[in-house]
């Protein structure tokens, strides 16, 4: 760009990221804010402590239990599942794939000529 368009496009950019500058610091919290979680207390935090455990840990004994009967639970439902709706022979199942999406659009198209 040259003549006026040049200082006119740099002015439009300087006003857009002061612009952008304002907004991002109309977002920003103070650091005595209680709602940001954090507080300066002037001083480094000591990593080194360990926090506190939420609750008792489980025993080994405990643990192999809960696998024991999960193990089982799987495998009941493993042996419900086996055999479940595999009555129908091979053959039948093919009919059925052909057929059945032509009855379907049938019924969809029945409303619409034009389907």
């Amino acid at each position: 760009m040259t003549g006026p368009w040049k200082s006119i496009a740099s002015n439009g950019a300087r006003a857009a990221v002061i612009v952008a500058m304002l907004a991002t610091a109309a977002c920003t919290t103070t650091p005595d804010d209680p709602s940001s979680g954090a507080s300066n207390t002037g001083t480094y935090p000591n990593l080194n402590v360990k926090p506190a455990i939420a609750t008792s840990q489980i025993s080994q004994e405990e643990r192999d239990a809960a696998v024991a009967s999960l193990k089982g639970a799987s495998a009941a439902q493993a042996a419900a599942g086996k055999g479940a709706g595999t009555t129908a022979s091979e053959a039948q199942l093919r009919q059925l794939g052909a057929t059945h999406s032509d009855e379907t659009l049938k019924e969809i198209c029945a409303p619409r000529p034009t389907c």
